[in-house]
């Protein structure tokens, strides 16, 4: 078809929220493209057989077509990532990983080694923040603390960028800011 474009990648999960009165928008970050958004349509419909593989977290193998915008054509689940999903610290700092590529990546760029980065710390259930900072070009350990200076910073504040220490980031509520520990 004229326009249109068909791609086959494996992507993880980052993110999926209701669009429209029957579609679905998922957050994907894909080996090929990088971040992108896909439209699944009718992904919010009981019977979809698209929406039971865009859990977050999860590792698929995709096909998209674009013509505009991205839409999901079909998708397989490749792994599940139960360890991560059941322990609720583990899928609290995987949260935050995802929050961070979402606020601070920009859409259609791809890395190979933040892809990477991302399918070890599925694999071994480890998400370090302050690693995942590292590889969008923020480095916490050169980093100090924007209102006070101080050199031991322990968290990030996505709204500003900025990082902040264990005294100053009191002030601030928990989904505003990425705890690099």
């Amino acid at each position: 078809m004229w326009g249109m474009k068909e791609y086959l990648t494996q992507a993880i999960v980052l993110g999926v929220r209701p669009i429209k009165e029957s579609d679905k928008l998922a957050d994907l970050y894909t080996r090929d493209l990088g971040r992108i958004e896909a439209r699944i349509i009718g992904g919010q419909k009981i019977l979809s057989k698209l929406a039971q593989h865009l859990d977050l977290l999860n590792l698929v193998t995709v096909r998209l077509i674009e013509k505009n915008n991205f839409t999901v054509a079909d998708i397989m689940s490749e792994e599940i990532f139960l360890g991560v999903k059941k322990d609720i610290e583990s899928y609290r700092k995987a949260r935050g990983v995802f929050s961070l590529i979402r606020s601070l990546l920009p859409k259609g760029v791809e890395d190979e080694r933040l892809w990477q980065g991302l399918l070890r710390a599925l694999r071994e259930n480890n998400f370090n923040s302050g690693l995942f900072l590292k590889l969008l070009g923020y480095d916490p350990v050169s980093a100090s603390c924007f209102q006070c200076s101080s050199k031991k910073v322990n968290h990030f504040f996505l709204r500003d960028q900025s990082f902040l220490c264990s005294l100053c980031h009191k002030n601030l509520s928990n989904d505003e800011k990425i705890s690099l520990n």
